[in-house]
């Protein structure tokens, strides 16, 4: 990724903690529920999803013109579907667009009382009391999980396809989409701010806000990522000519 690229990424990432200039209340009305911190959120997993299924339906279109089949496809499918499902957990499955109420049960074990798995009690880090849950429970927490897609997926295979030939060998192998290393950069930079950000003596209200601006910058870098991903893909032609040196996802052409 060239230095002027990586800039205006920074500059975008760091773009959405800008708002600790403003006050407390627009801070609190941004990050709220169906805000435009939240919103923005989940259109980039929107995004990502429809991006990871054009690559699927182009890999697809390629493979099937050459004779192959689309085993290899699988890791890509099974990208844009978690994407597809983060955008539909954001935003309840629809449940607030559509005017859906939330059947009791499911009411009774969301702490939102929202029809998605994001928020069920099992998934949040406190007890209903306030009280911290145990290492073993706090092992399927939200945050945690998707803390740990983005840690492996945005900076550990990138950084293992980079330095280890092995690693870049079985990722070919298995058709693993991998982002440009550069992308790890910016996901553990993201994480540092959104961890700092309450540090500061200035700021006296709940960790919420960065909570939410962290997710959605690693759901804009995730959408970008894809991009990269679907702009790097070889055509028809170029498979035909180089079919080996062309068989990973999104190694064809250097960004």
């Amino acid at each position: 990724m060239s230095f002027g690229k990586s800039l205006i990424l920074l500059v975008l990432v760091i773009a959405g903690y800008a708002v600790v200039f403003l006050d407390d209340e627009t801070i609190r009305r941004l990050s709220a529920e169906d805000g435009l911190v939240e919103t923005v959120g989940a259109l980039c997993f929107l995004g990502a999803a429809l991006v990871f299924f054009l690559i699927y339906r182009k890999n697809r279109k390629i493979r099937s013109n050459r004779g192959s089949g689309s085993r290899s496809q699988v890791a890509v499918l099974l990208l844009g579907l978690f994407f597809l499902v983060c955008f539909l957990e954001e935003i309840s499955w629809g449940q607030r667009v559509f005017g859906v109420g939330t059947p009791e049960a499911l009411a009774d074990a969301n702490r939102q009382g929202e029809i998605n798995i994001h928020n069920l009690n099992w998934f949040h880090g406190k007890e209903k009391d306030g009280s911290r849950k145990s290492f073993l429970k706090l092992l399927i927490n939200g945050d945690r999980l998707f803390s740990v897609f983005w840690l492996v997926f945005g900076v550990i295979v990138p950084l293992l396809d980079r330095y280890s030939q092995r690693c870049r060998t079985l990722f070919s192998d298995i058709r693993m989409p991998v982002l440009p290393v550069a992308f790890s950069v910016f996901f553990v930079l993201n994480y540092i701010i959104s961890e700092s950000m309450p540090a500061l003596e200035s700021l006296n209200y709940p960790t919420h806000p960065w909570v939410e601006i962290k997710e959605a910058n690693c759901a804009f870098l995730l959408m970008l990522g894809s991009v990269c991903l679907f702009l790097r893909q070889p055509d028809e032609r170029q498979c035909a000519s180089r079919p080996r040196e062309l068989s990973a996802v999104g190694r064809s052409v250097p960004l």
